[in-house]
C-alpha cells in the first residue's frame, strides 16, 4: 500500500511513513477519533502551540531566538503563531459585532451627549469603529512592520536584531497578547459595557508591560536604560498612533460614504 500524503510504498507493519513522517490511518473517522486528533494537536503539553506560549511568558528570548538562529520544529513559526492569535480575534469580533456593537454605539452616544457633544457622534458617528472590527486582521498584520520599524529605530545602536528579526519578534509579541487576551474577553462579553471598558484598559495596561518585558528579556536591559527605550518609544508610537487614527477615522467615513 502508499502513503496516502506523500504516496510513498509502505510496509503492511508501518505505523507511520518513513518518507514524510505521516501516521497510517486504517480506520474511518469517528467522533472519539477526531477528538482524539484535536487533543493530540492541540491540547497536549508538548504541543508546540501550547509550548511556544507557555515559554513565551516564561523565556520568551528563547522562543524568538530559537526560530532567528534557525530552529523550527521546537516552537511554532511566528506567522502560524499570528495566524492563531488572528483567528480567536476574529471570533471575538464576530461575537461583539453580533451581540454589542448596536449596544455599544449607543452607550457612548448617551455618554457624549451628557457633555453635550452629541453633535460628534451623528449615526455615522462611529462608522471608523465599525469600520476597524470589520477590517481588524488586516489592521493588524499591518502593524507590525509599523511596530518593528518603531522598535528597531529605538534599538538603532543596538545591532543584536535587524528589521527582518524586529518583524519576528513583534509577530511573536502581538501574538502572544492577542492569543491570551482575546480568549480571555469572548466570555468577558457578558459584563456591562462599563466593565468591558474598565478591564479593556487594563488589557492595554498589560500590553505595554508585556511588550517591555519581552525586549528587556531579549537585550537584558538595565533599569536606566529600560526608562530611556520607555521614553524614545512613547513618543515615537504617539506619532505613530496619530496616524493609524486619522487614517482610521478617514477610512470611517469613506467606509460611510460608500455605504450611502
Amino acid at each position: 500500500m502508499q502513503c496516502k500524503n506523500c504516496e510513498y510504498s509502505l510496509e503492511t507493519t508501518n505505523k507511520f511513513c518513513a518518507n514524510c513522517g505521516a501516521k497510517k490511518i486504517h480506520n474511518r473517522l469517528t467522533i472519539k477519533s477526531l477528538w482524539s486528533d484535536f487533543f493530540e494537536r492541540f491540547l497536549n503539553y508538548d504541543n508546540t502551540l501550547l509550548k511556544t506560549a507557555r515559554h513565551m511568558f516564561t523565556k520568551p528570548e528563547v522562543v524568538i531566538d530559537s526560530f532567528i538562529q534557525g530552529t523550527r520544529k521546537k516552537y511554532l513559526n511566528p506567522f502560524n503563531f499570528f495566524l492563531v492569535s488572528l483567528a480567536i480575534t476574529g471570533l471575538y469580533n464576530f461575537l461583539y459585532k453580533s451581540f454589542l456593537l448596536e449596544e455599544t454605539i449607543a452607550f457612548y452616544q448617551n455618554s457624549f451627549k451628557s457633555f453635550g457633544q452629541d453633535e460628534l457622534f451623528s449615526d455615522n458617528g462611529f462608522d471608523g469603529f465599525t469600520f476597524f472590527l470589520e477590517y481588524f486582521n488586516l489592521f493588524a498584520f499591518a502593524s507590525i512592520p509599523i511596530n518593528a520599524f518603531v522598535t528597531k529605530v529605538t534599538f538603532w545602536k543596538n545591532k543584536k536584531y535587524n528589521f527582518t528579526e524586529h518583524i519576528v519578534i513583534n509577530l511573536y509579541t502581538v501574538s502572544q497578547y492577542q492569543l491570551i487576551i482575546y480568549t480571555i474577553s469572548i466570555p468577558l462579553l457578558f459584563l456591562s459595557l462599563e466593565a468591558q471598558t474598565t478591564i479593556g484598559m487594563l488589557f492595554f495596561l498589560c500590553f505595554i508591560f508585556y511588550f517591555f518585558y519581552v525586549f528587556v528579556r531579549l537585550y537584558k536591559l538595565n533599569g536606566i536604560q529600560l526608562f530611556k527605550k520607555l521614553v524614545t518609544v512613547f513618543f515615537i508610537a504617539i506619532g505613530f498612533f496619530i496616524l493609524l487614527l486619522i487614517i482610521t477615522i478617514l477610512g470611517g467615513f469613506l467606509y460611510a460614504a460608500y455605504n450611502n
